[in-house]
């Protein structure tokens, strides 16, 4: 998440600092590849505002908060709770807020605790939580992807290759209602994305 964070233009120095007890029994601390992208742990409770006063939060301006346990709704409530201390500890304009959702019936109540994005916890693409933080909404566009609901993706291969120009062939698809074109594969080549 850090390097998918950094890796986006406007936070790309932007100072990275995790609020949790999950490095407490660790006598090494933070792990060796967290320290080497600058992170600063503060040991707490991120539902505790001494902890969150330690980190700074009132002037914070961005925070991603991650479900406590990823398969369990409560962690929703817990999240709700954060984003709402954010908010409400704000020293100015509030901080952006992504957050995590087990359960999808809960993303209202994210969303009026305070967060601008609530994701689905799939940590094997923490790009997801990249994008909700720079652009709040394209989030939905992916996880939609990933659902078997929704919009879908698909390949269609030609029975011979085309040999028109891209704005054509991605017109003529929006005109008839029949997806939008996102990339190609020339014959013998690499996919090129759109």
């Amino acid at each position: 998440v850090v390097r998918q964070v950094r890796g986006t233009p406007g936070f790309r120095v932007a100072p990275v600092l995790l609020v949790t007890r999950a490095f407490a029994n660790h006598p090494e601390g933070l792990p060796q590849e967290l320290c080497d992208e600058d992170v600063v742990h503060v040991d707490g409770a991120p539902t505790d505002e001494d902890s969150l006063r330690r980190a700074d939060a009132p002037r914070a301006a961005a925070a991603i908060i991650l479900a406590d346990r990823e398969s369990d709704a409560v962690s929703d409530a817990i999240s709700a709770d954060v984003a709402a201390r954010l908010r409400a500890m704000a020293e100015g304009a509030p901080p952006q807020v992504v957050t995590e959702c087990v359960d999808d019936r809960n993303r209202a109540r994210l969303i009026a605790a305070g967060a601008a994005a609530a994701v689905r916890p799939l940590r094997s693409y923490p790009e997801m939580l990249a994008r909700a933080l720079v652009a709040p909404g394209a989030e939905r566009l992916l996880e939609d992807l990933f659902s078997s609901e929704g919009n879908e993706l698909f390949r269609v291969d030609l029975p011979q290759p085309y040999r028109g120009g891209w704005g054509r062939i991605a017109g003529t698809l929006l005109e008839k209602g029949l997806g939008t074109a996102i990339a190609y594969r020339p014959p013998g080549g690499e996919v090129v994305l759109n």
